[in-house]
């Protein structure tokens, strides 16, 4: 592990950053969003996970679109011009070739309609949640994590922070927050949660 320093690239674990990332990615705020989090990056570092960014959109505003009217706000404003783009259409086939049809069911099993289901990768979601994690821990405790470590996810009920003493906290107005606590040197234990 390697302790912080402004020019570290916080995922390469190299010198000479030339550039800052936002944690997690800025595209999952509405515009003007303050208080967002940044850790050093080298351009090319941070280009290399441009798609990931944008499929983590993708798959928030899908997963939270009934529940969150900033979800709602993002899709119109960012996701439906990022498909309506014309070099978009690989990424579009990507997302219907995702997407599947399925029975809706009532609790006692009857079924009441169909509707569509978008089936995320979920080892793609991993791998962005531990970038995340990754970019947090540089930011709070200033300690370099390999992308090959291991980190392990774990998606929990919102309440489940109820249960600890850590204090949260929050970016962009509650639409992400995390906590995190340090339990030795080498082993960290995150809880982070998307309020969408």
């Amino acid at each position: 592990m390697i302790s912080k320093n402004d020019k570290i690239c916080y995922l390469c674990g190299k010198d000479k950053a030339d550039s800052k990332d936002h944690i997690p990615p800025k595209s999952i705020f509405p515009k003007k969003t303050s208080n967002l989090l940044t850790v050093p990056t080298h351009i090319k570092c941070n280009k290399e996970h441009e798609k990931d960014d944008e499929y983590f959109l993708f798959f928030l505003s899908v997963a939270a679109f009934s529940e969150c009217k900033e979800m709602k706000d993002l899709w119109k404003e960012k996701i439906l011009r990022s498909l309506n783009r014309s070099e978009s259409h690989k990424y579009k086939s990507y997302i219907n070739d995702h997407i599947n049809s399925v029975d809706i069911l009532s609790e006692g099993g009857i079924i009441l309609g169909n509707g569509e289901v978008f089936f995320a990768e979920t080892s793609r979601i991993n791998r962005i949640l531990s970038k995340i994690a990754r970019g947090i821990v540089f930011k709070e405790d200033g300690t370099y994590i390999h992308p090959s470590s291991s980190i392990e996810i774990q998606l929990m009920k919102p309440d489940i922070k109820m249960l600890r003493g850590d204090a949260f906290c929050s970016i962009g107005n509650d639409i992400f927050q995390y906590a995190w606590h340090k339990t030795d040197s080498t082993f960290y234990l995150w809880f982070i949660f998307l309020n969408v």
